[in-house]
């Protein structure tokens, strides 16, 4: 089986970390696809931006990387959870890693099918500035997780809660950044 890089995420919204997060698979494997997969999050609040918004940008940021696919699998499937995501991509005759940022590890327990998830696929987890998840997981993380993953040193700090409250300056692409601007100017669909 084709192995490929699984990046699935609220991207509420898509912001400089997301694209520099994939910049870093692609740095660790140019020659590895990576299927970008917008959903929404089922252990957050309903988000700022549409996930038709969401995969929008994602769309116009990444159209540059021939290497990555952004998925509309949300519009017409549920992608709440990871491992059935998982499955059906493995169902489409493809192996793949999911790709993590280190943040992800404190909630990890709390995803549907987490321990399915855990045991059937391999992980790649990028770490972020202000987290020690990795050296130092949390008592409800598996170890198994941490042993097997693939960890690279990324380093964001781009949050978009912070992006959400009005502080995106440098944090998003100038491509969509006049698209942020209106949705927070006012809250209204674009």
């Amino acid at each position: 089986m084709k192995q490929i890089f699984y990046y699935g995420g609220s991207f509420d919204p898509f912001h400089k970390g997301h694209e520099g997060f994939i910049k870093r698979l692609i740095d660790y494997d140019p020659h590895k696809e990576i299927w970008v997969i917008p959903s929404q999050n089922w252990l957050k609040p309903e988000g700022l931006f549409s996930i038709q918004e969401r995969i929008h940008m994602a769309e116009l940021v990444l159209k540059s990387y021939p290497q990555v696919k952004v998925l509309s699998w949300s519009l017409t499937e549920d992608t709440s959870s990871t491992f059935e995501v998982a499955k059906k991509i493995k169902s489409l005759g493809y192996d793949p890693i999911i790709a993590l940022g280190e943040d992800n590890l404190k909630n990890i327990h709390l995803w549907k099918n987490s321990q399915d998830l855990i045991l059937s696929f391999n992980f790649i987890l990028l770490t972020r500035k202000n987290y020690d998840l990795i050296n130092n997981p949390p008592s409800h993380l598996s170890q198994s997780l941490v042993n097997k993953a693939i960890k690279l040193n990324y380093g964001s700090t781009v949050s978009a809660t912070e992006i959400r409250e009005g502080k995106y300056q440098d944090l998003v692409s100038s491509i969509i950044l006049p698209l942020i601007v209106k949705k927070l100017n006012n809250k209204v669909d674009f």
